[in-house]
């Protein structure tokens, strides 16, 4: 048989057998371009300007493009063994690890952001400018640690058995040229993997302070009321509008007028920096007139407010672990390949280039997330997506 022809054969079989997993980056692709172009016009247009939901926003629209990206990924699942060209090899190594740089960078943005504003309410918070700023350092940073694709990656000649037949034949694929570039792959390997390292490490302490002061402010709180002898609380509060007094009484406050339970009922935004979470400072200094007959419980709209912080807190928290679990696979696969636990001959088999692209759950899984977690952005979906007939009103939940 004609070599050409037998590497044609031969690439087909392969094709065949990584139908599986060329399937599985075909719905993640679907899903991906589906969930996050929704969750983009959600965030983009349809909520308050605010720095969370700014990066929310940004992290969609990187996720977006990503998806459209990594189409690269099914042309390389369906030329195995004899890739086109190497100007689409290295451009797809190079988009493709920008991008996913990107999105990893924003869940750290997002996680800082949070910080601020649950344990450092009355400090400096991001503003329309740093936030812009901060995504411009993070896209340029991916930008850079993208670059060495442009020569440590490259179109690879090989010799591909046929066991069938008994033969071998010259064949290319797309792969890391680690005959020419073996130190600086290794190096840019660190690197990313120091990078993940900083992602995942940053983004659980800060969650891990985010959850200590929630946990600190529900214990202050119950510490406040048990020491308040004369406190009624508003027959229309919840138990947890029982608990956060006021120093402070003003005509509206008192009025608690209709206006402003309809404002509540009706707002799109879910994020409200504005009015922050109450904090150990913040708490103290009502502890110090607790005996002060102005003491009052919190309107409606503060303690919904505070409940609102927590749980745009939990849905991102849930975002991050389900991104950063995602790349797991794809460290462990890439750093038995550089130890020789994996032969380049395993490399072709279905499972490792399944596990391979599993990092690409992180640019599809977000919108579901949100979904999940936001009652807002399910309602959107309802009314504006799916068009189901019903209440045009988006409570805050």
């Amino acid at each position: 048989m004609h070599g050409d022809d037998l590497l044609s054969e031969i690439n087909t079989k392969k094709t065949l057998e990584f139908l599986p997993a060329t399937i599985f980056v075909s719905v993640v692709i679907v899903l991906g371009v589906l969930g996050n172009s929704i969750s983009l016009a959600f965030y983009g247009w349809k909520v308050a300007k605010t720095s969370t939901n700014f990066f929310i926003c940004a992290l969609s629209a990187v996720d977006l493009i990503t998806c459209f990206v990594l189409l690269g990924e099914v042309i390389e699942l369906c030329y195995v063994v004899n890739f086109p060209g190497v100007f689409l090899c290295k451009s797809l190594y190079f988009l493709n690890q920008w991008l996913v740089v990107t999105s990893g960078m924003m869940l750290l943005l997002v996680a800082m952001d949070r910080f601020r504003k649950i344990c450092r309410p009355l400090k400096w918070q991001f503003t329309e400018r740093t936030c812009r700023l901060s995504f411009g350092v993070f896209v340029a940073y991916g930008l850079a640690l993208s670059f060495r694709n442009l020569w440590t990656v490259n179109v690879i000649s090989a010799r591909i058995p046929d066991d069938e037949l008994n033969q071998t034949v010259n064949g290319s694929y797309c792969t890391l040229d680690l005959q020419n570039y073996n130190v600086a792959v290794q190096f840019f390997n660190y690197i990313d993997l120091c990078t993940f390292v900083v992602i995942i490490g940053g983004s659980s302490v800060l969650y891990g302070f985010i959850v200590r002061e929630i946990i600190m402010s529900r214990k202050r709180v119950d510490r406040f009321t048990r020491r308040i002898p004369n406190f009624v609380p508003s027959p229309s509060s919840s138990q947890a509008e029982k608990v956060i007094p006021n120093v402070r009484r003003n005509s509206s406050d008192i009025s608690c007028s209709n206006s402003v339970v309809e404002a509540e009922k009706t707002s799109v935004s879910i994020d409200t920096a504005s009015t922050p979470v109450y904090n150990s400072q913040m708490l103290d200094n009502i502890l110090l007139r607790s005996g002060s007959k102005r003491s009052r419980p919190a309107t409606n709209l503060q303690v919904k407010t505070s409940e609102v912080e927590k749980k745009i807190t939990f849905m991102l928290i849930l975002i991050t672990v389900v991104s950063l679990v995602s790349f797991v696979p794809h460290f462990v696969v890439n750093l038995a390949l550089k130890e020789r636990i994996i032969s380049a001959r395993d490399e072709f088999t279905v499972g490792v280039q399944f596990l391979l692209r599993m990092f690409m759950i992180n640019n599809a899984i977000n919108p579901y997330v949100m979904a999940i977690c936001n009652r807002q952005f399910r309602l959107f979906i309802k009314t504006s997506i799916l068009g189901c007939k019903g209440t045009q009103t988006m409570e805050v939940n």
